[in-house]
Protein backbone atom coordinates (compact mmCIF):
# COMPACT_ATOMS: atom_id res chain seq x y z
CA UNK A 1 0.00 0.00 0.00
CA UNK A 2 2.86 2.22 0.68
CA UNK A 3 4.44 2.03 -2.45
CA UNK A 4 1.55 2.36 -4.77
CA UNK A 5 1.14 5.58 -3.07
CA UNK A 6 4.64 6.72 -3.42
CA UNK A 7 4.62 5.39 -6.85
CA UNK A 8 1.37 7.59 -7.89
CA UNK A 9 2.90 10.47 -6.15
CA UNK A 10 6.30 10.33 -8.22
CA UNK A 11 5.27 9.05 -11.41
CA UNK A 12 4.89 11.84 -13.18
CA UNK A 13 8.27 12.81 -12.96
CA UNK A 14 9.60 9.71 -14.10
CA UNK A 15 8.30 8.60 -17.19
CA UNK A 16 11.05 8.32 -18.84
CA UNK A 17 13.34 6.58 -16.94
CA UNK A 18 10.87 3.19 -16.12
CA UNK A 19 11.14 2.37 -19.79
CA UNK A 20 15.47 1.41 -18.78
CA UNK A 21 16.28 -1.93 -18.39
CA UNK A 22 19.74 -2.13 -18.35
CA UNK A 23 21.57 -0.86 -15.26
CA UNK A 24 23.82 1.64 -14.93
CA UNK A 25 27.50 0.11 -13.18
CA UNK A 26 27.91 2.51 -10.32
CA UNK A 27 31.01 4.21 -8.86
CA UNK A 28 31.45 3.02 -5.32
CA UNK A 29 33.12 5.43 -3.03
CA UNK A 30 36.45 5.83 -1.63
CA UNK A 31 37.71 7.46 1.42
CA UNK A 32 41.58 6.92 2.14
CA UNK A 33 42.71 6.60 5.96
CA UNK A 34 45.19 9.16 6.24
CA UNK A 35 49.01 8.17 7.56
CA UNK A 36 49.69 9.57 10.71
CA UNK A 37 53.47 11.90 10.81
CA UNK A 38 56.73 9.43 10.82
CA UNK A 39 54.42 7.01 9.83
CA UNK A 40 56.27 4.66 7.11
CA UNK A 41 55.53 1.10 5.39
CA UNK A 42 52.39 -0.45 5.19
CA UNK A 43 49.03 0.45 6.98
CA UNK A 44 46.22 -2.35 7.74
CA UNK A 45 42.65 -2.31 8.46
CA UNK A 46 41.21 -5.20 10.43
CA UNK A 47 37.53 -3.70 11.59
CA UNK A 48 34.62 -1.63 11.13
CA UNK A 49 31.67 -0.75 13.53
CA UNK A 50 27.41 0.26 12.97
CA UNK A 51 28.78 4.14 12.85
CA UNK A 52 31.56 3.97 10.67
CA UNK A 53 34.64 3.76 13.06
CA UNK A 54 37.25 1.45 12.31
CA UNK A 55 40.61 -0.46 13.65
CA UNK A 56 43.94 -1.06 12.12
CA UNK A 57 47.73 -0.56 12.52
CA UNK A 58 50.43 1.19 11.03
CA UNK A 59 54.09 1.35 12.00
CA UNK A 60 57.34 3.72 12.34
CA UNK A 61 59.95 1.64 11.46
CA UNK A 62 59.19 -1.60 8.52
CA UNK A 63 59.13 -4.96 10.09
CA UNK A 64 59.46 -4.20 13.54
CA UNK A 65 56.71 -2.06 14.48
CA UNK A 66 53.06 -2.38 14.33
CA UNK A 67 51.42 0.67 16.13
CA UNK A 68 47.28 -0.03 16.62
CA UNK A 69 44.64 2.86 16.20
CA UNK A 70 41.27 4.00 15.47
CA UNK A 71 39.67 6.34 12.48
CA UNK A 72 36.61 7.71 13.77
CA UNK A 73 36.17 9.45 10.05
CA UNK A 74 38.51 12.48 10.53
CA UNK A 75 41.00 11.56 13.12
CA UNK A 76 43.60 8.86 13.38
CA UNK A 77 44.31 8.14 17.04
CA UNK A 78 47.18 6.15 18.24
CA UNK A 79 46.59 3.37 20.89
CA UNK A 80 48.93 1.97 23.27
CA UNK A 81 50.66 -0.85 23.66
CA UNK A 82 51.08 -3.17 26.72
CA UNK A 83 53.47 -1.04 29.31
CA UNK A 84 57.12 -2.76 29.57
CA UNK A 85 56.57 -4.35 26.07
CA UNK A 86 59.55 -6.04 24.48
CA UNK A 87 58.99 -4.43 20.89
CA UNK A 88 56.44 -1.92 19.70
CA UNK A 89 54.03 -4.60 18.49
CA UNK A 90 50.04 -4.24 18.66
CA UNK A 91 47.34 -5.37 16.41
CA UNK A 92 43.79 -4.70 16.41
CA UNK A 93 41.57 -7.74 15.46
CA UNK A 94 38.09 -6.14 15.89
CA UNK A 95 35.87 -3.17 17.02
CA UNK A 96 31.82 -2.84 18.75
CA UNK A 97 29.08 -0.51 18.45
CA UNK A 98 31.00 1.40 21.19
CA UNK A 99 33.80 1.78 19.80
CA UNK A 100 35.71 -0.77 22.55
CA UNK A 101 39.03 -2.34 20.41
CA UNK A 102 39.96 -5.78 20.25
CA UNK A 103 43.61 -7.50 19.41
CA UNK A 104 46.80 -8.26 21.00
CA UNK A 105 50.36 -6.69 22.04
CA UNK A 106 53.28 -8.04 22.80
CA UNK A 107 54.29 -8.75 26.77
CA UNK A 108 57.57 -8.09 28.29
CA UNK A 109 58.81 -11.62 27.00
CA UNK A 110 57.95 -10.93 23.73
CA UNK A 111 54.50 -12.94 23.47
CA UNK A 112 51.07 -12.14 22.48
CA UNK A 113 48.94 -10.60 25.07
CA UNK A 114 44.63 -10.31 24.29
CA UNK A 115 43.84 -6.94 25.18
CA UNK A 116 41.42 -4.50 24.24
CA UNK A 117 41.45 -0.43 24.50
CA UNK A 118 38.45 1.72 25.96
CA UNK A 119 39.61 4.73 24.22
CA UNK A 120 42.98 5.58 24.79
CA UNK A 121 44.04 2.81 27.46
CA UNK A 122 44.65 -0.32 27.60
CA UNK A 123 43.41 -3.83 29.53
CA UNK A 124 44.60 -7.29 29.15
CA UNK A 125 42.14 -10.42 29.50
CA UNK A 126 42.97 -13.32 31.99
CA UNK A 127 44.47 -16.37 30.93
CA UNK A 128 41.53 -19.07 30.73
CA UNK A 129 42.31 -22.03 33.42
CA UNK A 130 44.63 -24.22 31.14
CA UNK A 131 46.39 -22.03 29.15
CA UNK A 132 50.45 -21.87 29.39
CA UNK A 133 50.73 -17.99 30.71
CA UNK A 134 54.38 -18.24 29.27
CA UNK A 135 52.83 -18.17 25.68
CA UNK A 136 50.20 -15.96 22.90
CA UNK A 137 46.74 -15.41 24.08
CA UNK A 138 44.89 -13.76 21.24
CA UNK A 139 41.37 -12.68 20.73
CA UNK A 140 39.83 -11.70 17.36
CA UNK A 141 36.53 -10.21 17.56
CA UNK A 142 34.56 -8.62 20.12
CA UNK A 143 30.25 -8.08 20.57
CA UNK A 144 29.10 -5.22 21.68
CA UNK A 145 28.69 -6.69 24.89
CA UNK A 146 32.33 -6.88 25.17
CA UNK A 147 32.16 -10.88 24.84
CA UNK A 148 35.76 -11.90 22.91
CA UNK A 149 37.04 -15.00 21.27
CA UNK A 150 40.01 -16.56 20.13
CA UNK A 151 42.71 -19.14 21.12
CA UNK A 152 45.70 -19.75 23.64
CA UNK A 153 48.06 -22.06 24.00
CA UNK A 154 47.44 -25.18 26.77
CA UNK A 155 49.93 -26.86 29.09
CA UNK A 156 49.86 -29.68 26.47
CA UNK A 157 51.11 -27.20 23.74
CA UNK A 158 47.92 -27.39 21.95
CA UNK A 159 46.49 -24.49 20.35
CA UNK A 160 42.78 -24.12 22.26
CA UNK A 161 39.60 -21.87 21.48
CA UNK A 162 38.29 -19.63 24.54
CA UNK A 163 35.93 -16.94 25.03
CA UNK A 164 35.95 -14.05 27.73
CA UNK A 165 32.76 -12.74 29.30
CA UNK A 166 32.24 -10.68 32.16
CA UNK A 167 35.60 -10.11 33.17
CA UNK A 168 36.44 -14.27 32.90
CA UNK A 169 37.78 -16.49 30.31
CA UNK A 170 36.52 -19.88 29.66
CA UNK A 171 38.15 -22.60 27.62
CA UNK A 172 36.17 -24.52 24.89
CA UNK A 173 38.41 -27.22 24.97
CA UNK A 174 36.34 -29.59 26.14
CA UNK A 175 32.76 -28.86 24.61
CA UNK A 176 35.36 -28.62 21.34
CA UNK A 177 36.41 -32.44 22.18
CA UNK A 178 33.13 -33.91 23.39
CA UNK A 179 31.71 -32.73 20.10
CA UNK A 180 33.97 -35.46 18.82
CA UNK A 181 36.30 -33.09 17.28
CA UNK A 182 40.15 -32.87 19.07
CA UNK A 183 42.43 -30.57 20.54
CA UNK A 184 45.43 -29.45 18.85
CA UNK A 185 43.99 -26.97 16.39
CA UNK A 186 41.34 -25.23 17.60
CA UNK A 187 40.07 -21.49 17.33
CA UNK A 188 37.54 -19.21 17.72
CA UNK A 189 37.04 -16.59 15.03
CA UNK A 190 33.96 -14.34 15.54
CA UNK A 191 31.08 -13.81 18.28
CA UNK A 192 27.56 -12.32 17.34
CA UNK A 193 25.36 -10.41 19.67
CA UNK A 194 23.57 -13.67 20.39
CA UNK A 195 26.64 -15.18 21.89
CA UNK A 196 26.99 -17.38 19.47
CA UNK A 197 31.01 -18.40 18.74
CA UNK A 198 32.06 -19.66 15.50
CA UNK A 199 35.49 -21.01 14.31
CA UNK A 200 36.75 -24.43 13.74
CA UNK A 201 38.96 -27.80 15.19
CA UNK A 202 40.59 -30.62 13.48
CA UNK A 203 38.48 -34.01 13.46
CA UNK A 204 40.03 -37.26 13.99
CA UNK A 205 41.18 -37.05 10.45
CA UNK A 206 43.17 -34.01 11.50
CA UNK A 207 41.09 -32.36 8.98
CA UNK A 208 39.62 -28.80 9.96
CA UNK A 209 35.60 -28.87 10.55
CA UNK A 210 33.80 -25.55 11.30
CA UNK A 211 31.46 -25.25 14.27
CA UNK A 212 29.72 -22.94 16.58
CA UNK A 213 28.77 -22.78 20.01
CA UNK A 214 25.77 -20.83 22.25
CA UNK A 215 27.51 -19.62 25.16
CA UNK A 216 23.82 -18.89 26.78
CA UNK A 217 23.15 -23.05 26.27
CA UNK A 218 26.15 -24.35 26.42
CA UNK A 219 25.73 -25.82 22.93
CA UNK A 220 28.24 -26.98 20.47
CA UNK A 221 26.97 -27.61 16.42
CA UNK A 222 29.58 -28.84 14.34
CA UNK A 223 29.17 -27.42 11.11
CA UNK A 224 31.45 -29.98 9.37
CA UNK A 225 32.82 -29.53 6.04
CA UNK A 226 31.52 -28.91 2.11
CA UNK A 227 32.64 -31.60 -0.17
CA UNK A 228 35.20 -33.97 0.76
CA UNK A 229 37.49 -30.70 2.10
CA UNK A 230 38.73 -29.14 5.01
CA UNK A 231 36.52 -26.18 6.82
CA UNK A 232 36.93 -23.27 8.77
CA UNK A 233 34.22 -20.95 9.89
CA UNK A 234 35.56 -17.33 10.29
CA UNK A 235 32.93 -14.74 10.95
CA UNK A 236 29.19 -14.90 12.24
CA UNK A 237 26.28 -12.93 11.72
CA UNK A 238 23.09 -12.37 13.96
CA UNK A 239 20.79 -14.90 12.02
CA UNK A 240 23.46 -17.18 12.66
CA UNK A 241 24.86 -17.51 9.46
CA UNK A 242 28.64 -18.21 9.42
CA UNK A 243 31.08 -17.28 6.03
CA UNK A 244 34.81 -19.19 6.06
CA UNK A 245 36.83 -20.98 3.46
CA UNK A 246 36.65 -24.64 2.19
CA UNK A 247 37.93 -26.65 -0.69
CA UNK A 248 35.97 -27.93 -3.67
CA UNK A 249 37.51 -30.81 -3.85
CA UNK A 250 39.74 -32.82 -1.61
CA UNK A 251 42.84 -32.41 -4.01
CA UNK A 252 41.39 -29.03 -5.14
CA UNK A 253 44.58 -26.59 -4.55
CA UNK A 254 42.16 -23.57 -4.81
CA UNK A 255 39.76 -22.56 -1.72
CA UNK A 256 36.92 -20.69 -1.89
CA UNK A 257 34.66 -18.75 0.17
CA UNK A 258 31.80 -20.29 1.65
CA UNK A 259 28.76 -19.75 4.10
CA UNK A 260 26.91 -21.86 5.98
CA UNK A 261 23.14 -22.03 7.03
CA UNK A 262 21.46 -24.91 7.06
CA UNK A 263 23.18 -25.86 4.49
CA UNK A 264 27.02 -25.07 3.09
CA UNK A 265 27.07 -22.85 -0.13
CA UNK A 266 30.08 -20.68 -2.23
CA UNK A 267 29.27 -17.74 -2.69
CA UNK A 268 31.02 -18.14 -5.84
CA UNK A 269 30.27 -21.49 -7.37
CA UNK A 270 33.42 -20.71 -9.83
CA UNK A 271 35.98 -18.76 -9.21
CA UNK A 272 39.13 -18.88 -10.98
CA UNK A 273 41.69 -18.26 -8.18
CA UNK A 274 41.42 -18.89 -4.22
CA UNK A 275 39.40 -16.81 -1.99
CA UNK A 276 39.47 -15.28 1.40
CA UNK A 277 36.74 -14.29 3.52
CA UNK A 278 36.55 -11.25 5.01
CA UNK A 279 33.31 -10.35 6.61
CA UNK A 280 29.62 -10.70 6.09
CA UNK A 281 26.73 -8.34 7.55
CA UNK A 282 23.26 -9.20 8.82
CA UNK A 283 22.09 -8.49 5.38
CA UNK A 284 24.44 -11.91 4.56
CA UNK A 285 26.35 -10.08 2.20
CA UNK A 286 29.77 -10.76 1.79
CA UNK A 287 33.41 -9.22 1.10
CA UNK A 288 36.70 -10.81 0.55
CA UNK A 289 39.47 -11.12 -1.73
CA UNK A 290 40.87 -13.56 -4.66
CA UNK A 291 44.42 -14.28 -5.41
CA UNK A 292 44.92 -12.72 -8.86
CA UNK A 293 47.15 -15.73 -10.60
CA UNK A 294 51.22 -14.10 -10.44
CA UNK A 295 50.96 -11.94 -7.72
CA UNK A 296 48.23 -9.88 -5.21
CA UNK A 297 44.61 -10.10 -4.62
CA UNK A 298 41.63 -7.86 -5.44
CA UNK A 299 38.34 -7.16 -3.35
CA UNK A 300 34.78 -8.63 -4.17
CA UNK A 301 31.55 -7.84 -3.07
CA UNK A 302 28.79 -10.39 -3.14
CA UNK A 303 24.96 -9.58 -2.60
CA UNK A 304 24.06 -12.67 -0.76
CA UNK A 305 24.85 -16.16 -0.36
CA UNK A 306 24.15 -18.92 -1.78
CA UNK A 307 25.32 -17.88 -4.87
CA UNK A 308 25.26 -14.40 -4.92
CA UNK A 309 26.67 -11.93 -7.74
CA UNK A 310 30.14 -10.99 -6.70
CA UNK A 311 31.33 -7.91 -7.28
CA UNK A 312 34.96 -6.87 -8.26
CA UNK A 313 35.29 -3.59 -6.50
CA UNK A 314 38.92 -2.59 -8.08
CA UNK A 315 39.68 0.63 -6.26
CA UNK A 316 40.86 3.28 -9.40
CA UNK A 317 44.55 3.21 -9.73
CA UNK A 318 45.36 1.00 -6.34
CA UNK A 319 47.12 -2.32 -6.98
CA UNK A 320 46.34 -5.65 -4.37
CA UNK A 321 43.39 -4.92 -2.43
CA UNK A 322 41.93 -6.59 0.80
CA UNK A 323 38.92 -6.45 1.83
CA UNK A 324 38.21 -6.90 5.85
CA UNK A 325 34.75 -6.15 6.85
CA UNK A 326 31.98 -4.64 6.25
CA UNK A 327 28.96 -2.81 8.18
CA UNK A 328 24.91 -2.88 7.92
CA UNK A 329 25.31 0.09 5.75
CA UNK A 330 27.31 -2.13 3.38
CA UNK A 331 30.36 0.16 4.08
CA UNK A 332 34.19 -1.78 3.48
CA UNK A 333 36.90 -1.32 5.38
CA UNK A 334 40.21 -2.63 3.39
CA UNK A 335 43.72 -2.05 2.65
CA UNK A 336 45.82 -1.83 -0.16
CA UNK A 337 48.39 -0.74 -2.53
CA UNK A 338 47.80 3.15 -3.14
CA UNK A 339 48.79 4.53 -5.95
CA UNK A 340 51.24 6.86 -4.41
CA UNK A 341 53.26 4.68 -2.03
CA UNK A 342 54.80 2.00 -4.29
CA UNK A 343 54.71 -0.99 -3.16
CA UNK A 344 53.32 0.16 0.53
CA UNK A 345 49.52 -0.60 1.85
CA UNK A 346 47.41 2.05 3.03
CA UNK A 347 43.76 1.51 4.37
CA UNK A 348 40.67 2.91 3.12
CA UNK A 349 36.69 2.82 3.68
CA UNK A 350 34.19 1.90 0.32
CA UNK A 351 30.75 3.37 0.47
CA UNK A 352 27.94 2.28 -2.00
CA UNK A 353 27.52 5.19 -4.28
CA UNK A 354 24.10 8.01 -4.04
CA UNK A 355 21.21 5.65 -5.63
CA UNK A 356 22.04 2.09 -5.22
CA UNK A 357 20.05 1.29 -2.35
CA UNK A 358 20.19 -3.02 -2.50
CA UNK A 359 24.25 -2.10 -2.72
CA UNK A 360 24.31 -4.57 -5.61
CA UNK A 361 26.70 -2.54 -7.39
CA UNK A 362 24.11 -0.77 -10.20
CA UNK A 363 21.07 1.94 -10.24
CA UNK A 364 18.31 0.13 -11.63
CA UNK A 365 14.64 -0.41 -11.39
CA UNK A 366 15.23 -2.28 -7.94
CA UNK A 367 16.58 0.95 -6.81
CA UNK A 368 13.74 2.92 -8.54
CA UNK A 369 11.16 0.59 -6.14
CA UNK A 370 13.20 1.47 -3.04
CA UNK A 371 13.19 5.22 -4.15
CA UNK A 372 9.39 5.50 -4.19
CA UNK A 373 9.24 3.90 -0.58
CA UNK A 374 11.67 6.94 0.47
CA UNK A 375 10.09 9.94 -1.21
CA UNK A 376 9.47 12.07 1.93
CA UNK A 377 8.56 15.38 -0.07
CA UNK A 378 10.69 18.75 1.09
CA UNK A 379 11.47 18.85 5.08
CA UNK A 380 9.44 22.27 4.94
CA UNK A 381 6.13 20.64 3.58
CA UNK A 382 3.04 19.76 5.62
CA UNK A 383 2.86 16.09 7.31
CA UNK A 384 6.83 15.76 6.78
CA UNK A 385 7.87 12.34 7.87
CA UNK A 386 11.80 11.85 8.43
CA UNK A 387 13.15 9.14 6.06
CA UNK A 388 15.03 6.37 7.52
CA UNK A 389 18.55 6.31 7.82
CA UNK A 390 19.02 4.01 5.07
CA UNK A 391 17.01 5.90 2.77
CA UNK A 392 18.88 9.09 3.69
CA UNK A 393 22.37 7.93 2.76
CA UNK A 394 20.92 6.07 -0.26
CA UNK A 395 18.89 9.27 -1.83
CA UNK A 396 19.30 12.62 -0.29
CA UNK A 397 22.54 13.06 -2.34
CA UNK A 398 21.08 16.51 -4.48
CA UNK A 399 21.48 18.94 -1.59
CA UNK A 400 21.96 16.58 1.47
CA UNK A 401 19.06 18.27 3.63
CA UNK A 402 17.38 15.52 5.86
CA UNK A 403 14.75 14.68 2.96
CA UNK A 404 14.29 12.87 0.16
CA UNK A 405 11.73 14.94 -2.32
CA UNK A 406 12.20 16.13 -5.67
CA UNK A 407 15.50 17.78 -6.12
CA UNK A 408 16.68 14.25 -4.78
CA UNK A 409 15.07 12.74 -7.61
CA UNK A 410 15.94 14.62 -10.22
CA UNK A 411 19.38 13.46 -9.61
CA UNK A 412 18.64 10.15 -9.12
CA UNK A 413 17.06 9.88 -12.40
CA UNK A 414 20.60 10.97 -14.00
CA UNK A 415 22.03 8.72 -12.25
CA UNK A 416 19.55 6.22 -13.49
CA UNK A 417 20.10 6.95 -16.79
CA UNK A 418 23.62 6.43 -16.89
CA UNK A 419 24.39 10.49 -17.09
Amino acid sequence: MIRSRHWSFWACACLGAVTLTVPVQAAWIMTEIPNLPGWVGDTEMTGINESGEVCGMGNYVVNTSSTPFRFDGTTVTELPFLPGADAPIALTTGINAAGVICGYSHNATGDSRACYWVGTTIYTIPYPPDANPDADLRVYDINDAGVMVGYCWNTAVQRTAFYYKDGVSYSLDAAIQTSGLTGGQQSASAVNNNNVICGSADDAMGIASAYTYDIDTGVLTVLGQIGFADNSATSINESGRTIGRGKYYSFDQYYGVVTHYVTWDFVDPAPTASQWPGGLNDHNRVVGSSYVTGGGRWGWYSDGPPYGGVIRLDPPGWGSAYFEGINNSDWIVGFGDAPAAGDETRGFIIKPPPGDADHDGDIDLADYDEFADCASGPAEGGGFVPPSEACLRAFDFASPDGDVDLDDFAAFQGTFEGS
